[in-house]
This record gives C-alpha cells, structure tokens and sequence, in this order.
C-alpha cells in the first residue's frame, strides 16, 4: 500500500496545529519560568530592602561622625583668637622687640663696668 503525500499533508499539518496548541495551552497554565521570576523578583525586593536598611544605618554612622568631628573642631577653634586679636599681638610683639633692643643697648655699659670691675678684683686677689 502506497499513501500518496498529498493525503498525508493535510494530517501532518492538523496534528502539528494541534500538537502547538497542547504546548501553548501546557505553557500557559505551568509558567515555569513565570514562578521563577516571580520568586526571583520578591527575592530581589527583598534584598533591597535589607541592603538600603544597611546602607542607611551606615549612612547615619557616617554622618553622626562627620558631625562629631565638626563639634570638636568648633570647639577647638573657638578659643583661638580671630584676625583683630592676631594683629594686636603682633603689633604687641613688635614693641616688645623693641624695648629689648633698647635694653640690651643700655646694658652693654653696665656689662663692660662690670667686667672691669671683675678684672680688679681678680688682680687684688693675686697680689
């Protein structure tokens, strides 16, 4: 017995049609992949949750540290003395430097009286 193909098309096409139709009707109500996703995405979710948890204490950290050291810098500067203060001492030390230079100029005499004196001294105590 010998089918002839043209008999046997039609057959091949209906159990193809039908054969994409049971998968795409299995595929439909299994979704396997769609589960997958879904678990996935709640997986995501929550691993962002807990992460932007996490990143935020730490961002919290960060700031109360940054805020730590901007207090005890302020403190630290605010016994300093401020531009005005800074001149005035300046100014102060420049009269200091003179009045030294004066004295010095006025102790050179005494220095080289008492030198002199010293030096008697030492040839009394020879003889």
């Amino acid at each position: 017995m010998i089918v002839d193909p043209s008999t046997l098309n039609p057959w091949i096409v209906y159990l193809t049609g039908l054969f994409v139709l049971a998968k795409t009707i299995w595929e439909l109500f299994t979704r396997p992949g769609s589960k997958a996703q879904e678990a996935v995405e709640k997986l995501a979710e929550i691993v962002g949750k807990k992460a932007s948890a996490e990143m935020q204490h730490d961002l919290e950290r960060r700031v109360t540290a940054i805020e730590t050291v901007q207090a005890t810098t302020q403190r630290d500067f605010a016994h300093l003395p401020d531009k005005d203060a800074m001149h005035r001492i300046e100014m102060e030390l420049q009269k200091l430097t003179g009045s030294m230079g004066v004295f010095e100029a006025q102790l050179k005499p005494v220095a080289a009286s008492v030198s002199r004196i010293q030096d008697l001294l030492d040839e009394k105590v020879k003889l």
